[in-house]
């Protein structure tokens, strides 16, 4: 494992090396987040009002990743990619990751509050949560490297947020093992 990992870390930039060769290939918690029907809403708003909505939802959603040590390796457009274990191991970071989607469900029914009281759309939010091994750290050249989480957990987590309802929290089939009976199980 350390073989590989060194190996791997060597592609990286300096940033990756530096942080070290356990930033690749480990077991960690992907969680995903989209805020459903916001593209279609935001194309009736003007520009100020989506990044107004944008940056109230995002940094109520943030705040939580932060109190639960994940770190955001990606935004996508409306939503974002969180991981937890990484670049810090932590033993706990399952339970964090979950801890952080229940917050995050909370706060955005707070955020829909906030988006009707100052006249904008109601927009809910999607969460998809996955578990497993995948490359962390720093891809890229030298001029365009950004840290980045890539495997198929991700994909996986991506795959359960698709399928999510406004307000919902979905898990893989891995995690699910991990935490019966708390969410719905999207996926085969």
């Amino acid at each position: 494992h350390n073989i590989k990992c060194q190996r791997l870390a060597a592609c990286f930039d300096p940033l990756t090396r530096h942080l070290g060769p356990n930033l690749v290939n480990e077991a960690l918690r992907d969680l995903l987040t989209d805020l459903r029907g916001f593209t279609s809403a935001s194309n009736r708003l003007s520009t100020e009002d989506t990044v107004e909505i944008l940056n109230h939802w995002l940094s109520e959603m943030l705040d939580v990743i932060r109190e639960q040590n994940g770190t955001v390796t990606e935004f996508l457009g409306d939503g974002f990619l969180a991981v937890f274990g990484a670049p810090t191991e932590m033993p706990d970071h399952a339970d964090r990751a979950v801890t952080a989607a229940l917050m995050m469900q909370k706060k955005s029914e707070e955020a829909v509050r906030w988006n009707v009281e100052h006249g904008y759309p109601p927009v809910r939010m999607g969460i998809g949560i996955s578990s497993g091994e995948i490359l962390f750290g720093s891809f890229g050249t030298k001029s365009t490297a950004r840290l980045m989480a890539i495997g198929t957990p991700v994909n996986r987590a991506m795959e359960a947020e698709e399928r999510t309802l406004g307000g919902q929290i979905l898990m893989t089939p891995e995690t699910e093992k991990m935490y019966p009976n708390v969410f719905e199980t999207p996926l085969q």
